[in-house]
């Protein structure tokens, strides 16, 4: 079974044992200097993570000679880079935020709250089990498959001579409407517990997809935004992360 938000459990498990060797480090001498071996080693290392999250998932979603690996499993990573990568960043500033350091940490911690904010966006987006969109006729198709399996559950439990109170109010949206009540009728009537969760899961099943049909299309637009918003601030902060590079390789090594 896949752990929920294993890609958070990650980057906190990460970042947890970064700090303690940067608080080792630090213990040891005092806060590393962004110029030292040990702030340029982190910072490298975080530049490169960073890059990462900009690039190895946006390949996977696009093109079809990177279609290795599930795109959810993609998208973990993508998160875990995004947290981990902007960190290390942080710890290789030496907590000095002047000049074009500064603008990049800004940048950079706009980029990991809109990243947040994404990542939210995309998951309410209904998507299959390796990953990719569903539009509202493959989740159509869900919701009938779905009543199917309602319908089986139905006449394996209660046969064809139901009474007319099941006839009548036996219907996915009244029982939804009526979970309680409804499930303890059922138990009083002999049914048994593990048929009863079995039934739950079909019904908890079928709210989900309806709301995720109703809220579609204005999820989609939502994502759209986004992502006008985001992309352009991740390339600003990559060109000034470049430009930053290059400024301190020129004055720490071209000019001595």
């Amino acid at each position: 079974m896949r752990l929920k938000n294993i890609e958070l459990w990650g980057s906190a498990l990460a970042i947890f044992l970064i700090t303690a060797l940067y608080l080792l480090v630090t213990a040891r001498s005092s806060v590393p200097a962004a110029s030292s071996a040990f702030g340029h080693g982190i910072g490298i290392a975080g530049f490169v993570l960073m890059l990462m999250t900009e690039t190895l998932y946006s390949l996977r979603k696009k093109y079809q000679f990177a279609r290795w690996g599930k795109l959810q499993n993609w998208l973990s990573f993508h998160i875990f880079t995004g947290l981990v990568g902007p960190f290390m960043v942080l710890l290789h500033t030496s907590w000095k935020f002047q000049g074009l350091a500064g603008v990049l940490m800004l940048l950079t911690l706009i980029i990991v709250g809109s990243g947040f904010l994404g990542r939210y966006v995309y998951t309410a987006i209904p998507r299959s089990i390796e990953g990719n969109e569903l539009g509202s006729d493959q989740i159509q198709e869900l919701l009938d498959a779905n009543l199917e399996q309602f319908k089986a559950w139905k006449r394996f439990h209660l046969g064809g001579t139901a009474s007319d109170h099941y006839n009548l109010h036996f219907t996915p949206a009244g029982i939804v409407k009526n979970q309680k009540r409804f499930f303890k009728e059922l138990i009083d009537q002999g049914i048994e517990r593990e048929a009863v969760l079995s039934l739950k899961e079909i019904l908890r099943s079928r709210k989900q997809l309806e709301k995720q049909i109703a809220s579609l299309g204005k999820t989609r637009k939502l994502l759209a935004i986004w992502h006008a918003v985001h992309v352009p601030l991740a390339l600003s902060m990559f060109l000034v992360a470049a430009v930053h590079i290059l400024a301190a390789l020129y004055f720490s090594t071209l000019l001595k």
